[in-house]
């Protein structure tokens, strides 16, 4: 029988003591880049390409561009048990991040120096968002199922129930490896409790994990497809 696939979310001093994981498996770090917990994983020296790619068109954040690539690498090889120098993360035609020199997937979301961090052995995407007492809620980005979900609504929990689809949203577009370059409205959100399952019109396989860690003042989503999903075209 094929193991279930769980969502681990790591704080700083948990993802610098991990092991090795065995597929399929999905991490999540969740943290801020001056923790001295990170300590270890700070140490790592960047590389050419982290160098390089600090000036890529998508790299968002830039002030916090090289802490948050040579965490994603040390915490990526701790989960791979390889040497971080042999982990090189570039990115693909559309601008999602890639792997080369272990057989891994990463996604990174960040506010600032405050970062989510996902490492996974299958297609993986990941968001933070803040969630904020009287937040827009963007009807643009809206399926046509979810916009009735949200009408049903009071406004306070109209507000918490829409950062929740954006997140898993955005975290599942991330994991088909496209971000909004594919329209979100074609993408429904439907939202249990801590977890999520998605409906996509174009794009019918399920995903193998798709969950929320909520916080004091943010909602993260990670989104995780089965293996067979790589490299699917849409």
């Amino acid at each position: 029988m094929a193991k279930a696939l769980t969502i681990e979310w790591l704080d700083a001093a948990a993802a610098s003591r991990v092991e090795p994981a065995r597929p399929p498996f999905a991490r999540v770090l969740i943290c801020n880049l001056h923790d001295p917990a990170l300590a270890t994983l700070r140490s790592v020296a960047p590389n050419a390409g982290d160098l390089a790619d600090a000036h890529y068109p998508g790299a968002s954040g830039r002030s916090h561009f090289i802490e948050r690539r040579v965490v994603l690498r040390a915490f990526a090889a701790r989960c791979a048990g390889a040497d971080p120098d042999a982990i090189r993360i570039n990115y693909d035609e559309h601008g999602a991040p890639r792997v080369d020199g272990v057989d891994l997937f990463v996604s990174v979301s960040s506010r600032g120096g405050r970062v989510a961090l996902a490492v996974a052995s299958s297609p993986v995407g990941v968001d933070l968002e803040p969630v904020e007492v009287a937040g827009p809620v963007i009807e643009d980005v809206l399926g046509k199922r979810e916009r009735q979900v949200l009408e049903r609504l009071s406004t306070d929990a109209r507000t918490r129930a829409f950062v929740q689809i954006w997140t898993a949203k955005e975290a599942y577009l991330k994991a088909i490896g496209r971000g909004f370059k594919r329209d979100p409205t074609l993408v429904n959100i439907n939202v249990r409790e801590n977890m999520f399952t998605v409906e996509d019109t174009g794009f019918p396989a399920e995903l193998a994990a798709g969950a929320y860690m909520t916080l004091a003042e943010e909602i993260v989503a990670c989104a995780v497809l089965p293996p067979r999903v790589a490299g699917t075209t849409f």
